[in-house]
């Protein structure tokens, strides 16, 4: 027998899972008050158990509460959703995390993408650019059909990554290493073009961290690619 959870049910978990130490965290982060300081791995186990509810997924999303957000995020059907929706919804999200999650759980797999794709990602928002930028990974990673060429991607980050703002700079330079490491036609242009554009942040590297910088990002993914087809 199928189970639904219920929002008050979904609520008092999300609060249980959360933590002072997280809560403390995400807010640097820039995710608000409003929010219990629950990990994306708590919450995306949740999703597996609770499974696709659309009406519950939009009550969590409009508590405004970044966890029960995400969870939303993950939950709601895609199809239900508008693209006047879709550019609604956009506009309340004011953490870069949880944007993240609702582009690439949502937007990237809609009907819209790739029309929001191209009016978002010079948007004059830095977040919504960031969301223009993550539907674009999305469709790279997954092997979607683009709604540009990787060579005018490559162009577009190689002639303006430099002066976009943290948040939009993050995702273009993830998009480049993303196009190197998934497609051995351009990882030699793409090493090229990271070594152009240097070091975003000087920062040291975390144990077990992977570096920011484009060369060493996608050497390294590359390498983890091959080793997962042999």
């Amino acid at each position: 027998m199928e189970v639904r959870y219920s929002f008050d049910a979904v609520m008092n978990q999300l609060i249980g899972w959360g933590s002072i130490k997280s809560r403390k965290a995400a807010m640097k982060r820039g995710a608000g008050e409003n929010q219990f300081g629950v990990g994306l791995t708590n919450i995306r186990e949740y999703a597996k158990k609770i499974g696709k509810d659309h009406e519950l997924a939009m009550d969590l999303w409009h508590t405004n509460n970044s966890d029960a957000m995400i969870l939303a995020t993950i939950i709601m059907e895609v199809s239900e959703l508008s693209r006047d929706m879709l550019e609604e919804m956009i506009l309340v999200i004011h953490f870069y995390g949880l944007l993240d999650e609702f582009v690439f759980n949502v937007v990237a797999k809609s009907m819209y993408a790739n029309e929001l794709a191209l009016e978002w990602m010079n948007a004059g928002n830095e977040l919504i650019d960031r969301a223009g930028w993550d539907i674009i990974i999305a469709k790279v990673v997954f092997q979607k059909p683009m709604p540009v060429s990787y060579e005018i991607l490559i162009d577009i980050i190689l002639k303006n990554m430099k002066a976009a703002l943290h948040r939009k700079q993050e995702v273009m330079n993830r998009c480049l290493c993303e196009i190197g490491i998934r497609n051995p036609k351009y990882t030699q242009q793409c090493i090229q073009v990271g070594e152009q554009l240097g070091h975003l942040v000087n920062k040291t590297v975390p144990k077990g961290c992977t570096s920011s910088y484009a060369p060493e990002w996608i050497v390294v993914g590359v390498k983890k690619r091959e080793s997962n087809t042999n």
